[in-house]
């Protein structure tokens, strides 16, 4: 897995680190604020992973249970693609947090179009009513346990999955950009302990796992919620 330079450390980076940061920023930034996702991962290797937990730099074994929220039972392979369903499966997950599903859809990463029978699923969350720095980085954690492992479990078909928070009322011609990015593949799921794991564990998590891939505006990185968990 190429190395990151972390989130507070790019001033103090070598040239060639920094240019790498960069160009990571570029690519999620537009990956949330497009209809389609344009992010790229190379398939992780497969390998029996121990499970992250709390404590960032401890990895335990225990094998993770769902006990987050459910959806209707289905008997599908995949989600459904539109827009209209996809919402009415998970504002209900959703709007306890402050969110509701402003864009979703079905991509086909090989050739990142959005397409009835695609692998990964895009969602775009937008908040209710505005929200602080501190909030969406307070949220991250809990919108991603809120769909992994569930969303997995539910449709056998599904690759892999990415979760954005937007602004709140964006008034731009073009789609808002993406304030934060939680992108995780089936791979990849297995290893973190989603009962106990902190945003700090989470963070950990992406340095050691190459189906994770975390990204945030430097907005939300400066927030003291977010700083804290990575150690700045």
């Amino acid at each position: 897995m190429a190395q990151r330079i972390p989130l507070d450390a790019v001033a103090s980076a070598p040239v060639q680190q920094v240019i790498a940061s960069v160009l990571l920023l570029v690519v999620f930034a537009a990956a949330c604020g497009d209809e389609v996702v344009s992010t790229t991962q190379t398939p992780p290797t497969p390998s029996v992973s121990p499970t992250i937990s709390t404590t960032t730099s401890t990895m335990i074994t225990t094998t993770s249970t769902n006990t987050g929220p459910t959806l209707p039972a289905t008997a599908d392979d995949l989600p459904p693609p539109e827009l209209a369903a996809l919402a009415a499966l998970f504002d209900p997950l959703v709007e306890p947090l402050g969110y509701r599903v402003g864009r979703a859809t079905l991509i086909d990463r090989a050739t990142y179009r959005a397409t009835p029978d695609g692998r990964h699923l895009a969602l775009y969350l937008t908040p209710l009513t505005a929200k602080t720095p501190d909030e969406y980085a307070t949220d991250f954690l809990a919108i991603a346990r809120t769909f992994v492992p569930v969303i997995f479990d539910q449709w056998p078909g599904l690759e892999s999955f990415d979760v954005c928070q937007e602004p709140y009322d964006w008034e731009g011609a073009t789609a808002p950009p993406g304030l934060t990015v939680f992108d995780i593949d089936r791979e990849s799921v297995g290893a973190i302990d989603w009962q106990t794991v902190d945003l700090a564990g989470l963070l950990f998590a992406e340095g050691q796992l190459e189906g994770l891939e975390i990204f945030a505006q430097q907005e939300i990185r400066s927030a003291p919620v977010w700083q804290a968990a990575a150690g700045t």
